[in-house]
């Protein structure tokens, strides 16, 4: 279990993506740091943007990375030539290489950042 795992942070989780609290306390600690931060700093943006849907990436509202991200998209919709289930994935693969590689964004996909969601 983390040790820096707080109260707040399983609070903010679950009033983001109305998870079951203890369900969110296990999830958390299981991430590693960094995700796990991201987590819960996505799940801070979703509640005062009153998203009701999965968590994103903070890079994505990030007014200095969020072109870069859209960027960094489309460019792997345009390498990735697979089709039908599962292409998303692939898309999103190769998004976070080329996040990685030229712009030093450790960039996670909405399948990391909600594991709990089922994507195709």
């Amino acid at each position: 279990m983390a040790n820096d795992l707080s109260t707040q942070d399983v609070d903010v989780v679950h009033r983001a993506t109305n998870l079951g609290q203890s369900m969110v306390g296990t999830f958390l600690s299981r991430q590693n740091a960094e995700l796990r931060a991201k987590i819960i700093a996505a799940s801070h943006i979703a509640i005062v943007l009153n998203r009701n849907d999965e968590l994103r990436d903070p890079y994505e509202d990030d007014p200095v990375c969020a072109e870069k991200v859209r960027d960094a998209q489309r460019a792997a919709g345009t390498e990735v030539k697979a089709e039908g289930m599962g292409r998303c994935h692939l898309i999103w693969e190769r998004q976070a290489e080329i996040l990685w590689k030229t712009y030093q964004i450790r960039w996670y996909s909405p399948a990391k950042m909600n594991p709990w969601i089922s994507f195709d």
